[in-house]
Protein backbone atom coordinates (compact mmCIF):
# COMPACT_ATOMS: atom_id res chain seq x y z
CA UNK A 1 0.00 0.00 0.00
CA UNK A 2 1.23 3.24 -0.57
CA UNK A 3 1.19 6.34 1.93
CA UNK A 4 -1.48 7.64 0.73
CA UNK A 5 -3.99 4.67 1.47
CA UNK A 6 -2.79 4.43 4.33
CA UNK A 7 -2.99 7.52 5.66
CA UNK A 8 -6.73 7.79 4.61
CA UNK A 9 -6.64 4.46 6.62
CA UNK A 10 -5.34 6.04 9.79
CA UNK A 11 -7.54 9.19 8.79
CA UNK A 12 -10.98 7.18 9.22
CA UNK A 13 -9.51 4.91 12.08
CA UNK A 14 -8.90 8.62 14.26
CA UNK A 15 -12.20 10.01 13.30
CA UNK A 16 -14.39 6.74 13.79
CA UNK A 17 -13.58 5.03 17.18
CA UNK A 18 -13.51 5.87 20.33
CA UNK A 19 -9.86 7.30 21.22
CA UNK A 20 -10.86 6.42 25.14
CA UNK A 21 -10.92 2.72 23.74
CA UNK A 22 -7.37 3.42 22.82
CA UNK A 23 -5.40 5.75 24.36
CA UNK A 24 -1.91 4.42 24.24
CA UNK A 25 -2.17 4.33 20.76
CA UNK A 26 -3.27 7.87 20.22
CA UNK A 27 -0.72 9.39 22.72
CA UNK A 28 2.38 7.36 21.03
CA UNK A 29 1.18 8.20 17.68
CA UNK A 30 0.39 12.49 18.60
CA UNK A 31 2.87 13.03 15.48
CA UNK A 32 1.73 10.65 12.80
CA UNK A 33 -2.01 10.77 13.08
CA UNK A 34 -2.34 14.37 12.65
CA UNK A 35 0.50 14.31 9.82
CA UNK A 36 -1.84 11.39 8.52
CA UNK A 37 -4.35 14.08 8.54
CA UNK A 38 -2.55 16.65 6.68
CA UNK A 39 -1.23 14.23 4.09
CA UNK A 40 -4.74 12.65 2.99
CA UNK A 41 -6.47 16.10 2.76
CA UNK A 42 -3.48 17.28 0.75
CA UNK A 43 -2.12 19.99 3.17
CA UNK A 44 1.50 18.73 3.17
CA UNK A 45 4.08 16.70 1.18
CA UNK A 46 5.98 14.03 2.76
CA UNK A 47 9.66 14.07 3.42
CA UNK A 48 11.33 10.45 3.91
CA UNK A 49 11.36 11.47 7.67
CA UNK A 50 7.64 12.05 7.19
CA UNK A 51 7.18 8.57 5.31
CA UNK A 52 8.81 6.74 8.32
CA UNK A 53 6.31 8.14 10.28
CA UNK A 54 3.56 7.04 8.74
CA UNK A 55 4.67 3.64 8.44
CA UNK A 56 5.55 3.40 12.17
CA UNK A 57 1.65 4.78 12.59
CA UNK A 58 0.30 2.41 10.02
CA UNK A 59 2.26 -0.93 12.00
CA UNK A 60 1.29 0.45 15.42
CA UNK A 61 -2.72 0.98 14.12
CA UNK A 62 -2.57 -2.40 12.67
CA UNK A 63 -1.25 -4.18 15.80
CA UNK A 64 -3.62 -2.36 17.70
CA UNK A 65 -6.17 -3.85 15.39
CA UNK A 66 -4.91 -7.22 14.94
CA UNK A 67 -4.74 -6.95 11.15
CA UNK A 68 -1.81 -7.64 9.35
CA UNK A 69 0.47 -4.79 8.35
CA UNK A 70 1.79 -6.01 5.21
CA UNK A 71 -1.68 -6.34 3.52
CA UNK A 72 -3.60 -4.25 1.59
CA UNK A 73 -6.92 -2.91 2.58
CA UNK A 74 -9.32 -0.66 0.68
CA UNK A 75 -10.58 1.28 4.05
CA UNK A 76 -10.76 0.32 8.00
CA UNK A 77 -14.10 -1.46 7.30
CA UNK A 78 -11.89 -3.82 5.11
CA UNK A 79 -9.27 -4.20 7.65
CA UNK A 80 -11.66 -4.81 10.81
CA UNK A 81 -12.79 -7.62 8.37
CA UNK A 82 -16.49 -5.87 8.52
Amino acid sequence: MNYLDKSHIITEFTIDVDVNNHQEFFKYNDLGIPLAFCYSYDLCSLTKDGENTIEETWVNMCNELNANPTLDYDSLSDMMGN
